[in-house]
């Protein structure tokens, strides 16, 4: 129908071009994809309906390139994993961390400062326990050089923004937001006996972290709103 994906691109997003668009996009993809899984691109079609620049060639790459990191198996990484009592809140690279998991609360065991997508349940040959796999939104960026952002903090604005008519702008000049897209992905899985949680971390982080508070209130630890800081 379409000799490449550019020409592809070239019709307007109806509902039912939107619906062929992914069609085509599958199909050019999927000759790359080995075992590709449905709910991999189930995932794909929603994080699609949740960009508003859907049409930047950039953010199709992005997709594209990130259908490849679902194959994150414990073979990719070298090394021993690390026990820590919490993940790193700037966890990035390739890393394995165990850890206590807390089956009442299991957001207590996985939860970092980077600012990942909604997980999806996965599997893995040899691992018949619950296993889930998250992908890493990243962050906007202001692209205004003039931006006010730059006088108190001398780099751009990465981390505050606020939505006005259903576009992103920067809290200090107004400018739309860019998307940056980030290629890190994150894998935990939980042993059977449901103590322990394995977090397999791959890639490095092109977005910020955002700070959160924790405290222990009556022995637990509660979580915060997450608050987004220029540090």
């Amino acid at each position: 129908m379409f000799s490449s994906l550019s020409e592809a691109l070239s019709i307007p997003l109806t509902s039912l071009s939107l619906f062929l668009f992914i069609v085509l996009l599958i199909g050019f993809t999927v000759s790359n994809i080995k075992d590709i899984k449905v709910n991999m691109l189930v995932n794909i079609v929603k994080q699609f309906h949740s960009y508003p620049s859907i049409m930047k060639m950039n953010n199709i790459q992005s997709f594209c390139f990130r259908s490849h990191q679902n194959s994150v198996v414990p073979s990719l990484f070298s090394g021993k994993e690390t026990h820590v009592s919490a993940l790193p809140f700037n966890i990035d690279g390739d890393q394995v961390y165990k850890l206590s998991y807390y089956a009442s609360n299991p957001a207590l065991s996985t939860s970092d400062g980077r600012p990942w997508n909604p997980y999806f349940n996965s599997k893995r040959g040899g691992f018949s326990g619950i296993r889930r796999h998250a992908l890493c939104k990243g962050s906007p960026r202001c692209p205004n050089e003039m931006c006010w952002f730059k006088r108190p903090y001398g780099k751009e604005n990465r981390v505050n923004f606020e939505e006005r008519n259903g576009i992103k702008v920067c809290h200090s000049c107004n400018t739309e937001a860019e998307d940056v897209p980030c290629p890190a992905v994150k894998v935990w899985e939980v042993s059977e006996d449901k103590k322990w949680v394995t977090v397999y971390h791959h890639n490095h982080h092109t977005c910020e972290p955002v700070k959160k508070m924790c405290q222990r209130r009556s022995g637990k630890r509660q979580q915060q709103p997450f608050k987004r800081v220029a540090s």
